[in-house]
């Protein structure tokens, strides 16, 4: 049984100059949503400022993306085996200030962007697994925005586990929305 995990927590946090993440996932697939907390705009070159990081699987490499709004920067680590292999994987996200730091497993890596800016933040919901796609009814203006902004718009499969930001848990049990097929219950084997 595959387990999509797509909602929206009711827990909001901010982005902010310090932000930490933890969890740990079982993945089906290569690519996917794995978390984006944030917001960001448009402009003719595409995404433009805000404050926002989004962490995502692509073919297989483990990828964090920021913006502090001064400019979006990424770090990346690509396991030396596949994360598709049923077991769980430790994935840690630090940022602090415009240094944001990735651990995937045993391996790490670490990316210095632009210096921070001192707009004022906001609160924001915390995506997991993935948005809500134009499919879905009653899409805010944030969210479409979201849709063109996001590097990775599939939802990720597999299972995710003990998510903790800012050593706070993040419960699945209290979402403000929840889309698709999800298991909130069980990761099943």
């Amino acid at each position: 049984m595959v387990v999509y995990v797509f909602c929206i927590s009711d827990d909001s946090f901010v982005v902010g100059s310090g932000f930490e993440l933890l969890f740990n996932i079982r993945p089906r697939n290569q690519t996917g949503l794995l978390l984006h907390v944030g917001a960001s705009s448009m402009n003719q070159y595409g995404p433009a400022e805000g404050h926002y990081l989004t962490v995502y699987m692509l073919r297989g490499e483990v990828v964090a993306q920021a913006n502090n709004g001064k400019g979006e920067f990424m770090v990346s680590v690509k396991p030396k085996a596949s994360l598709c292999d049923g077991m769980f994987h430790k994935i840690s996200v630090i940022k602090r200030k415009n240094v944001v730091q990735l651990h995937v497993d045993t391996m790490d890596n670490y990316k210095i962007g632009p210096p921070s800016s001192t707009t004022t933040l906001t609160k924001d919901s915390v995506y997991v697994g993935g948005i809500p796609h134009i499919h879905h009814m009653h899409l805010s203006a944030a969210e479409m925005s979201m849709q063109q902004t996001l590097p990775v718009t599939s939802s990720f499969v597999g299972c995710i586990q003990d998510m903790r930001i800012n050593g706070e848990s993040i419960s699945f049990d209290r979402l403000s929305g929840v889309f698709g097929p999800v298991n909130l219950k069980e990761c099943p084997g």
